[in-house]
């Protein structure tokens, strides 16, 4: 092979072996995104959080819960002791259930006011820990205003719910149900299918519709009273 035949092959396998090179450097470096992007996945895969619990299989929706501690309970913006508190709630006082994180067993109760706050619920007590009301107050007497004044009618047996109307006296109507520990009654008010809460020792049962005069130790007051 002469000198001139023998650079030309030289030359040849030269550019073969820059050619297979850069075929392995392409392949190597366009393969690096797929590497990458599995990895990505793999690592970012997201966790199935287990189901919640329904808080209605533990609390009674829409019945009213009351404070039944010896001294006020802490309304707070959030389920714990470590959020802002927003108000008190005396004994006795309390709301309707709107949502619960029954891990922490905080419950976000409604006030009647279009207010609500977060309470420990350890502290609260619905109907169905109280005594049977038909146990205090006949469903067959017609309850009416005792009093020289008007009462006010409420949206749930707080002080803090939303008055509905107000009972003259002598009006009044038949009770639905009792939250017998805060002496409030949800009753029909005069004769319709309305009804509303009120506070129990400002009305008196009358088994004889017909004869509503007021009793002689009925409370005189011309403001509405709760």
């Amino acid at each position: 092979m002469t000198f001139k035949q023998n650079l030309f092959a030289n030359a040849h396998r030269l550019k073969a072996v820059s050619a297979g090179l850069l075929l392995a450097a392409t392949t190597l470096v366009g393969s690096a995104p797929a590497a990458s992007a599995n990895h990505h996945l793999a690592l970012y895969t997201p966790i199935e959080e287990p189901a919640a619990v329904d808080w209605t299989t533990r609390y009674a929706g829409e019945v009213p819960f009351s404070n039944i501690s010896d001294g006020p309970v802490n309304v707070r913006t959030g389920p714990g002791t470590d959020r802002p508190v927003i108000r008190q709630l005396a004994h006795r006082e309390g709301g309707i259930i709107e949502g619960c994180n029954t891990t922490l067993d905080w419950c976000l109760l409604g006030f009647g006011d279009g207010t609500n706050g977060w309470v420990k619920m350890s502290f609260f007590a619905g109907f169905a820990d109280q005594p049977d009301w038909m146990s205090r107050y006949s469903p067959e007497a017609y309850y009416v205003n005792n009093t020289h004044g008007a009462i006010n009618v409420r949206n749930a047996p707080f002080l803090t719910s939303t008055i509905q109307t107000t009972l003259a006296p002598n009006e009044g109507g038949y009770i639905q149900t009792c939250n017998v520990d805060l002496d409030w009654c949800q009753i029909t008010l005069n004769g319709t299918e309305q009804t509303g809460w009120v506070y129990m020792p400002l009305m008196t049962g009358r088994v004889d519709i017909g004869c509503l005069s007021p009793s002689s130790n009925s409370l005189n007051s011309s403001n509405s009273l709760d």
